[in-house]
C-alpha cells in the first residue's frame, strides 16, 4: 500500500481494502506457497472480490 509492503493481511481485510478502494486489481499480493508476487487479480481465491459473474449477453436472434 502506497508503494510500500504491508502485512500480513486476512483475507476478510483484503476484502474491507478492495471494497474501500485502497488496493486494486492491479495491486501485488503474495502468500505462502507462491514462487513469487502476482497481481490480485491473479490469485484464484481472490478473484471473487473482482466479480465477473455477469453472463455474457444473449446471441442476437
Amino acid at each position: 500500500m502506497n508503494g510500500q509492503q504491508a502485512g500480513p493481511v486476512s483475507f476478510d481485510r483484503l476484502k474491507e481494502l478492495f471494497a474501500s478502494r485502497t488496493i486494486n486489481r492491479d495491486t501485488l499480493v503474495w502468500k505462502q506457497g507462491m514462487d513469487s508476487w502476482a497481481s490480485l487479480k491473479e490469485v484464484e481465491e481472490l478473484k471473487s472480490f473482482l466479480g465477473g459473474n455477469t453472463p455474457p449477453p444473449l446471441p442476437s436472434a
